[in-house]
């Protein structure tokens, strides 16, 4: 694992859009830990990570919204957002999968381009 802020001698602040799952909530503690602010913006508000050095967000990262403003404000974006991977693979289940992670990333980096395409 890399080793923090301590090396460098700065603190970063961390984006995580995803980051209340299983890996969003390992890598958040463990970002903090070393020294780091952490700010996770999540679809639902059932899982909150809390404690120091973490900020909550509840948006959804394939929508545009207030959210967006945040993110400048980062040194380092982590897209953990999707669709879950713990279903059953089926043709369909695979393309929501698929499709979740490239709405996720377009949004971020294209919010003028993702309102053109709306209907």
């Amino acid at each position: 694992m890399f080793s923090g802020a301590n090396d460098w001698g700065v603190a970063m602040k961390v984006f995580i859009a995803g980051g209340s799952g299983f890996v969003g909530r390992a890598l958040a503690a463990g970002l903090v830990e070393l020294g780091h602010t952490v700010t996770i913006l999540s679809r639902s508000n059932r899982r909150r990570a809390t404690g120091a050095g973490i900020k909550f967000l509840v948006g959804d990262p394939t929508v545009k919204g207030s959210w967006q403003e945040s993110v400048a404000g980062h040194d380092l974006v982590v897209n953990l957002a999707g669709a879950s991977i713990f279903c059953i693979w089926t043709k369909a289940n695979k393309k929501a999968i698929r499709d979740s992670r490239i709405m996720c990333t377009w949004s971020r980096r294209y919010p003028e381009q993702q309102q053109k395409r709306q209907p």
